[in-house]
């Protein structure tokens, strides 16, 4: 996505973004889809606006990633440009909408039973954010770059799956919270080294597919000791008091 007038791509360069980005964002769209299925898709309506808004825009922001690598794909750069306009306000309303998102997830620390869960969740989306952040950043300052452009706004979709997919497997396989969002993320993290490799046959070092495993790796490692620390319970608490 964005706003500026991007290069043609010259015959024998490297392609913006993976041919088959298309397809497999829509299928993390499918499988987060799916986590989510009887807890929020089923029951919307039921939730709290802070959860019904944030996951509306998570899956619009998906909508437009999809939408944008179709356009890429089939050369459709004018039109690409005119939706990417779209881009900028969505993201900074998956930011806006976490936040509140976070504090009526993490007031439930409040609950002995369920401060463990919480917490460690609570810990997975402070990380995602951040790396939202970051990746969304690097994109918009490489918007005459279209390979680091869209490997950035690509790797974002990745953010979503922990959570969405780690609830299937919750459901739908009998596993507790902890071993569902490491399942997941070791089925991220192996997405992303198979796209780094595929990168690397194709001759391309741009780094957010590595980038991203990278973070994925070293936040499935910190997050346990955070959310069982006393900062982490002091952020939450902060967090779930601000007005």
């Amino acid at each position: 996505m964005t706003t500026a007038t991007l290069p043609l791509t010259a015959p024998g360069a490297p392609v913006p973004l993976h041919r088959y980005a298309m397809w497999w964002i829509t299928g993390l769209l499918l499988l987060t889809t799916l986590g989510f299925w009887p807890s929020f898709v089923t029951r919307l309506g039921t939730h709290d606006l802070a959860h019904t808004a944030h996951g509306m825009v998570s899956f619009g922001w998906l909508l437009l990633l999809i939408g944008q690598a179709w356009l890429i794909e089939r050369k459709q750069r004018a039109w690409h440009r005119r939706v990417a306009m779209l881009g900028i306000p969505l993201a900074l309303l998956m930011v806006l909408t976490a936040i509140p998102m976070m504090r009526v997830m993490l007031k439930a620390m409040a609950v002995p039973e369920a401060r463990p869960v919480v917490a460690f969740l609570g810990a997975y989306d402070v990380g995602a954010l951040f790396w939202f952040v970051v990746l969304f950043s690097v994109a918009l300052a490489n918007v005459r770059r279209p390979a680091m452009h869209g490997r950035c706004l690509a790797s974002t979709a990745f953010l979503g799956l922990a959570p969405g997919l780690g609830r299937f497997f919750m459901w739908g396989m009998g596993m507790s919270p902890f071993a569902a969002v490491h399942a997941t993320m070791v089925l991220v993290e192996a997405s992303l080294l198979a796209l780094y490799l595929s990168d690397r046959r194709a001759g391309i070092r741009e780094w957010p597919y590595a980038g991203t495993l990278v973070f994925f790796v070293l936040w499935q490692g910190i997050m346990g000791p955070l959310a069982t620390s006393d900062l982490f319970a002091r952020f939450a608490s902060w967090l779930t008091a601000v007005n």
